[in-house]
């Protein structure tokens, strides 16, 4: 009997030790280490190589954790990716995309909702930007001067199907990363 009980106590702490890994998009913080949240076995697995080679690489300024569908979050993202500077290993921005959604104005109008719950006093922001390559940018962003931040939510509309993205970054970054493409 006293087997079967440590058996049951060690299950149940293994369960609860799984489930407490997980983390949830929203407990990751701009400016906070990318080693306060991802283990160095982690960071070598979902480190990407492949994104815009010529911008991204450790021997550039930043860096990029590409996720996917990682089973690491509890959140219901199709992808996830967070960027990070190389030499303070500082976490400058944070993007999530749900491929495909159903009504993506309604899901960015939602998520905008519960995103107001948690911020004070920050006016929304709006445009559609339409690129040379067809996609369109349907977007509401919330620039937070003291944290020298913003918050974006857009609708991509390409021309066979849509993604619904979030985008976290500092003010800095987002300078950098429009110098990159402009």
């Amino acid at each position: 009997m006293k087997k079967l009980f440590t058996y049951i106590i060690v299950f149940c702490l293994f369960n609860i030790n799984v489930e407490a890994e997980q983390l949830s998009i929203s407990e990751i913080n701009l400016g906070n280490k990318i080693t306060n949240y991802f283990t160095s076995e982690q960071i070598l697995t979902y480190y990407d190589t492949k994104l815009e080679k010529e911008i991204f690489g450790k021997d550039k300024k930043y860096s990029v954790l590409n996720f996917g569908e990682s089973d690491l979050f509890k959140n219901n993202y199709n992808n996830i990716q967070i960027y990070y500077e190389n030499k303070s290993n500082i976490i400058v921005a944070i993007s999530t995309v749900i491929f495909d959604p159903e009504d993506c104005k309604k899901l960015r109008d939602q998520k905008i909702l519960e995103y107001r719950k948690k911020t004070i006093n920050l006016k929304p922001k709006s445009g559609i930007q339409t690129f040379s390559d067809g996609l369109k940018d349907d977007y509401v962003y919330f620039d937070n001067i003291f944290k020298k931040s913003f918050m974006k939510f857009s609708c991509y509309y390409y021309p066979k199907y849509t993604d619904f993205r979030t985008s976290n970054m500092t003010n800095e970054y987002n300078k950098w990363i429009f110098a990159q493409f402009d």
